[in-house]
């Protein structure tokens, strides 16, 4: 009876949020299991039809195969889905997109390697390292001048597409130049 007297109403409600924290779906349906089965066989139905939802999602991923999605679970779905707290509306998938492009890409299974800023940023660092390195080790400093122009110029037109891309991080417009693969080897179109 001692115990009684120091077990307050507020201190139950605390003690039953705290359950209902650690409280899980499945121990929720077992516990239910016996005295309510229509509950749980209906609970097991939906069950069901999300794990094959999840499982014919994870299909066409593997589908696609490349871009990230070559092993793609559904157990890897489910988790995504039970993490989410709350449905996700059009803005927040496209705001998802927009990260997903703005992030650095991935090489694919074929050995391709995506054309982003982070790849474009480590070419021309790489480029720059060319030009110390034969800066360094060529006699003439004639020689070594007209490499590293001929290096800057050869690179030019990245360092104006490296300017696009963080202009479009950063949610500027500025004229774009692209690539135009269609003619062989990359050539810069200027669009205004």
């Amino acid at each position: 009876m001692e115990c009684w007297k120091k077990f307050y109403i507020a201190k139950c409600i605390v003690n039953i949020k705290e359950l209902l924290e650690e409280l899980n779906p499945h121990t929720l349906k077992s516990c239910w299991k016996e005295m309510w089965p229509a509950l749980t066989a209906e609970n097991d139905e939906e069950s069901v039809q999300v794990q094959t939802l999840t499982a014919n999602i994870a299909e066409i991923a593997n589908g696609i195969g490349r871009d990230g999605f070559e092993q793609i679970e559904s157990s890897d779905i489910q988790e995504s889905l039970e993490s989410q707290d709350e449905d996700l509306t059009e803005t927040d998938l496209e705001e998802m997109l927009i990260s997903q492009c703005i992030e650095e890409g991935v090489s694919t299974s074929t050995g391709n390697v995506t054309f982003n800023l982070k790849n474009l940023s480590e070419g021309l660092r790489m480029a720059n390292e060319l030009c110390d390195f034969f800066m360094n080790i060529v006699r003439s400093l004639e020689r070594s001048l007209i490499f590293k122009r001929q290096i800057a110029n050869a690179t030019a037109a990245y360092h104006s597409v490296r300017i696009q891309f963080i202009a479009e991080r950063f949610g500027c417009h500025i004229p774009m130049l692209t690539v135009d693969q269609a003619n062989g080897p990359p050539t810069f179109l200027l669009i205004l």
